[in-house]
């Protein structure tokens, strides 16, 4: 959701030959679909148990972005999860994507991810969604 190092990190990475790895790529469980305009977070989640690094998310423009990733994920009929790990794996620069799961059904987004192919343009239409 923040694409900030596209503009200032990728390019000192393209110049120098070097690879850009990706850690939380799924912004604290907010690409995922777990949290909703209008609904109390759910219990145990990280917005529960340490929000301080994700509050900045909470706004009405997160969550109408989290809609059309919703959207755009289910006409591929894949995850948010998926999608969103589709879309970094989509750019040259990210050479590594760093996942954390604490249960099995927590890699299905990876799968998910894995089985798409986006290609150029589909990945460009995608990093509007939080422009």
């Amino acid at each position: 959701m923040d694409q900030g190092d596209a503009e200032t990190v990728f390019p000192v990475c393209r110049e120098h030959g070097i690879g850009y790895e990706c850690f939380g790529p799924l912004a604290g469980g907010w690409l995922t679909g777990k949290y909703r305009r209008n609904e109390n977070y759910p219990e145990g989640s990280r917005m529960t148990q340490r929000p301080e690094g994700y509050l900045e998310y909470a706004t009405e423009r997160v969550f109408a972005a989290l809609d059309r990733l919703d959207d755009e994920a289910r006409g591929r009929g894949v995850s948010m999860a998926g999608l969103a790990l589709a879309w970094l794996l989509a750019h040259d620069e990210i050479t590594a994507v760093l996942v954390g799961p604490t249960r099995p059904e927590h890699l299905d987004p990876v799968r998910d991810a894995l089985g798409l192919d986006l290609g150029r343009g589909e990945a460009a239409q995608l990093t509007e969604v939080f422009a």
